[in-house]
């Protein structure tokens, strides 16, 4: 059974459309452009619960219309603006996902969301935790991790396009972070470079204990605060 986020997923716009998410590659910086992926998924994540979310909206987007699709230039300031804040890079490295966790809680605590981040689940619970925060419509961060201990190779996971009723290779990615937006129980449907792409759960996971490691191959899991306390009512 398929699970899909509740509405459209922001993007950028383009003469003739609008692309699938937001990519660094757009960006006018060249740091950015590098190693700015993990700052375009939170982006992308918070700005999608101000979109659908009311009680998710936030004086962050002050000045910038409500649109799913933002031009490239307003695109690439709240990018600046999100990295400024909340998301600090390192070039060459960038950031880590401990780094978006504690950025989206900065940007959780600053506005009063009721919402709580951190980074990494067990194995066991990857799958099932995916899950439940697309039930509750909170997009997936996810770390594609780079290589270890062979740092240095280049192989990563597969990105695949659907032609047809057939998943066609299309890309490939390391040390990278895509957002998952819908799952199945073979693929992911990922949001990354600004195009959608589907992810092999199975060559994930393969990837993760073979080719790199848990702790960089792993998911910013979010979930809501009880009204008692503020903890996190299903954190493990």
């Amino acid at each position: 059974m398929e699970i899909q986020l509740t509405h459209a997923y922001p993007g950028v716009m383009f003469p003739g459309g609008s692309s699938y998410g937001g990519s660094q590659k757009w960006l006018e910086s060249a740091v950015m452009q590098r190693c700015g992926c993990g700052v375009v998924a939170v982006l992308d994540l918070v700005r999608y619960l101000h979109l659908y979310h009311p009680a998710m909206k936030t004086p962050f987007f002050t000045g910038i219309q409500d649109m799913t699709a933002l031009p490239k230039t307003v695109y690439d300031l709240c990018t600046q603006r999100m990295r400024r804040s909340f998301v600090p890079i390192l070039y060459p490295v960038g950031t880590t996902g401990i780094s978006l966790a504690a950025g989206l809680n900065r940007y959780f605590k600053r506005y009063g969301l009721p919402l709580r981040a951190k980074w990494g689940v067990r194995r066991e619970k990857l799958w099932p935790e995916i899950e439940s925060m697309l039930r509750q419509d909170i997009p997936v961060i996810l770390s594609v991790g780079n290589r270890f201990p062979r740092f240095w190779k280049k192989e990563g996971v597969s990105l695949h396009r659907r032609q047809q009723d057939e998943m066609k290779h299309a890309a490939q990615a390391h040390a990278h972070f895509v957002v998952v937006t819908g799952m199945d129980d073979t693929w992911l449907h990922v949001s990354s470079w600004g195009k959608e792409y589907y992810l092999s759960k199975e060559e994930f996971l393969r990837y993760r204990s073979e080719g790199s490691m848990p702790l960089l191959c792993n998911m910013v899991y979010i979930r809501y605060l009880t009204e008692a306390g503020g903890q996190d009512e299903s954190c493990r």
